[in-house]
């Protein structure tokens, strides 16, 4: 599954020289109540490529825990009827094939898939559970199949250490990406009234900033927030995180994330719908 033909790679390499797939960088603005984003500076020429994946570790009770990944995948859409396939292992274990299923329109020429699976499901012993699992993406549309198989490596994600608070993250096409959001109100004594934000984001240089733009009244007035940094994910990929405290009044917010490195800003503002996060809540 790692290497495709070579009448394959040429068809693939005539059909890029037409079609491209933008990623946006642009400054905040405000416009029609929304955060948006305008001017395309990253081309990617692919017909289909990972967004990003993550695997979690979800409690179904006393008895298991079950090991998920799930993740997104952005395609050109060359025509009405496609089909995209995960296949992965797990632990070096059989292929195995998941479907993924459409999401939404990114722009005029791009839509986002998304895939979800489990990985492994064992008795909940009190301690964490570490597996390794291996994927690659296939989009089959017109009578041809293209891949995404991380330049013929696989993506390969994992839970690690003893205790991790976050799963493993790869971030693939794009450099800025949320992981999740958690509006937390009269809950647990140690998230009382907290709102709690990590991003992921790849590592362009050491000099930058990852910020939170909000809002509580459609986009009428904005705040800020400044993101710190968490830990480092495999490869060049970054983990960080804001907690703050949520004022009681508040039932619900938008936001979108500002990434800004050697001179040029990228947004996550959810492909130009920004995020809504209900209070109490997750994304």
């Amino acid at each position: 599954m790692k290497k495709m033909s070579i009448i394959l790679s040429l068809c693939i390499a005539l059909f890029l020289t037409g079609c491209a797939v933008t990623e946006t960088a642009t400054d905040a603005s405000t416009k029609d109540n929304s955060l948006t984003k305008s001017e395309a500076i990253v081309t990617l020429a692919k017909p289909v490529a990972l967004q990003i994946a993550k695997q979690r570790i979800i409690n179904l009770g006393s008895a298991f825990n079950e090991g998920v990944i799930e993740g997104d995948v952005e395609l050109l859409n060359i025509a009405f009827t496609k089909d995209v396939e995960i296949h992965y292992s797990v632990e070096g274990g059989a292929w195995k094939t998941v479907k993924a299923g459409f999401v939404k329109m990114k722009d005029t020429t791009s839509e986002i898939w998304h895939f979800n699976f489990k990985a492994f499901t064992v008795p909940n012993t009190g301690l964490w559970t570490s597996a390794a699992c291996e994927f690659a993406i296939k989009y089959t549309v017109g009578g041809k199949t293209y891949w995404d198989n991380n330049n013929g490596s696989n993506y390969k994600i994992s839970t690690s250490g003893s205790n991790p608070t976050y799963s493993e993250v790869i971030l693939g096409t794009l450099n800025v990406k949320l992981y999740e959001a958690n509006a937390y109100k009269n809950q647990w004594p140690a998230y009382a009234n907290s709102l709690n934000y990590s991003v992921v984001i790849k590592n362009l240089n050491f000099t930058k900033k990852v910020t939170l733009v909000c809002s509580t009244d459609n986009w009428t007035t904005t705040y800020t927030q400044p993101l710190s940094f968490s830990k480092s994910l495999t490869g060049s990929d970054e983990l960080w995180t804001i907690n703050s405290l949520l004022a009681l009044d508040i039932t619900s917010l938008q936001f979108a994330i500002a990434y800004d490195v050697n001179g040029v800003t990228y947004w996550d503002n959810n492909d130009g719908l920004n995020y809504t996060l209900t209070v109490p809540g997750n994304l």
